[in-house]
């Protein structure tokens, strides 16, 4: 189950998550693309097309279970190089529990 991180940049917060991701489960390539994350939406659309392809539908769905499991730590790690940090405790107590690692906001 995904748990909610709340990471800031420049003074505006956006929430993250970690740990399974339902959505990407059961949304696939919709969810980056909702989250603006383009590229992703992109990669993971022509993943899944390539995938069905080759195997008939079944690879598409064994992608999309894959994915479910990496996909919140992959766009969390994404924002944190990007410049983002956790905003309190607990989402840096949950990051570390997750081994994502970050830089303090010194």
């Amino acid at each position: 189950m995904a748990k909610q991180v709340i990471l800031e940049r420049d003074g505006i917060a956006k929430p993250s998550y970690v740990g399974f991701s339902w959505t990407v489960f059961f949304f696939g390539a919709w969810v980056p693309l909702i989250r603006g994350r383009y590229l992703d939406a992109l990669v993971m659309f022509m993943v899944s097309i390539i995938a069905a392809y080759f195997t008939y539908g079944a690879g598409n769905f064994l992608f999309g279970v894959i994915l479910a499991f990496f996909y919140n730590k992959y766009a969390t790690e994404q924002m944190l190089k990007e410049g983002y940090y956790p905003v309190d405790e607990m989402s840096a107590f949950l990051l570390k529990q997750h081994d994502i690692y970050f830089k303090n906001r010194d």
